[in-house]
C-alpha cells in the first residue's frame, strides 16, 4: 500500500538532480515522457468518441498541460500524470458536461488523501481491481468491434492486434505493436 503520510509538509521530496547527466536519468525521463503522452493521446480520443456531444478534444492542449503539470509535479517530487480514460468515462456516464468535472474529481481525492488516509487503506485492493476491470469491460463493448468492421477487416485485424498487445503486455508496447502492423 501507498504510505500516505500524516503531515502535509512529508508529502513533498524534492527530487535529486545529482544524477541529471547518466543515461538512467534521461531513459526514465523518456519513458515517462512517451508513456504519459500516449496513454493521454489515447485517453482523448477514446473519450471523444464516447462523448455524447461529439466535442473533440485538443490534442495538442492536453499534451502541453501533461507535460507541464508533470514537469512542475517532478520538481517537487511528484508522481507523473496521465489522462485518466477511467475517471472520465464515468464523468461522462454520470452527465458531465465541463472539465470542472475532472477538477472537482482531483479535488476529492486530495481531500480525502490530507483527511482519510486510513479510511484509504481500508479499501481493498481487490476491490479497486474489480472496478478497473468493469469500467475495463464497459469500453470494450462488441458496438466498438462492429463500428471498426464496418470500416473494413484490415482495420478490425489492427484492432484485435492493437487489444492483444496491450493485454499481453503494456499500453505503450501494445500501441507500438498495433502501429507496426
Amino acid at each position: 500500500l501507498v504510505d500516505i503520510p500524516d503531515q502535509l509538509s512529508s508529502f513533498f521530496y524534492f527530487p535529486d538532480f545529482s544524477k541529471v547527466m547518466t543515461s538512467e536519468f534521461w531513459g526514465a525521463v523518456i519513458s515517462i515522457f512517451l508513456v504519459g503522452s500516449l496513454e493521454s493521446l489515447v485517453s482523448a480520443v477514446a473519450i471523444d468518441k464516447l462523448d455524447p456531444y461529439k466535442r473533440e478534444s485538443d490534442l495538442d492542449r492536453d499534451l502541453m498541460a501533461v507535460g507541464a503539470g508533470n514537469m512542475l509535479s517532478g520538481f517537487i517530487g511528484g508522481l507523473p500524470m496521465i489522462s485518466e480514460i477511467v475517471r472520465s468515462s464515468a464523468n461522462i456516464e454520470n452527465g458531465a458536461k465541463t472539465g470542472w468535472a475532472n477538477f472537482s474529481h482531483g479535488l476529492i481525492f486530495l481531500v480525502f488523501v490530507l483527511l482519510f488516509p486510513h479510511f484509504i487503506h481500508n479499501i481493498p485492493l481487490a476491490t479497486l481491481a474489480a472496478l478497473l476491470v468493469y469500467t475495463g469491460y464497459r469500453l470494450a463493448d462488441p458496438k466498438n468491434f462492429k463500428q471498426v468492421l464496418d470500416i473494413g477487416v484490415d482495420q478490425l485485424w489492427l484492432f484485435v492486434i492493437t487489444i492483444i498487445g496491450v493485454l499481453a503486455t503494456d499500453l505503450l508496447i501494445g500501441v507500438t505493436l498495433g502501429i507496426i502492423a
